[in-house]
């Protein structure tokens, strides 16, 4: 029980993190979008292309995890009725 309780006490303490992380990072990164204006130099282009990549990398890590989590839930549900079938009590 106590690993199942640092996972979620971990996962608490990274949760306020980024609740207070976040709009820091936001307002940071929509100022200097701001100031960049209408022609962003070589280096706020580079930046705005690493932020839309790491969007879209977010997403697609998002999505990957939430598919191998439902495969694992379905791998769960099959295996609970296999054995309903197999044996039955």
């Amino acid at each position: 029980m106590s690993g199942r309780r640092g996972r979620s006490s971990r996962a608490t303490r990274q949760a306020i993190e980024l609740a207070f992380a976040v709009p820091q990072v936001v307002a940071h990164r929509a100022l200097r979008l701001a100031n960049a204006g209408p022609a962003p130099s070589v280096r706020d282009q580079r930046e705005f292309w690493l932020m839309g990549f790491e969007k879209a990398l977010a997403f697609n890590q998002s999505w990957y995890a939430m598919f191998a989590e439902a495969g694992r839930i379905n791998q769960q549900i099959a295996l609970s009725a296999l054995r309903a079938v197999w044996f039955p009590g």
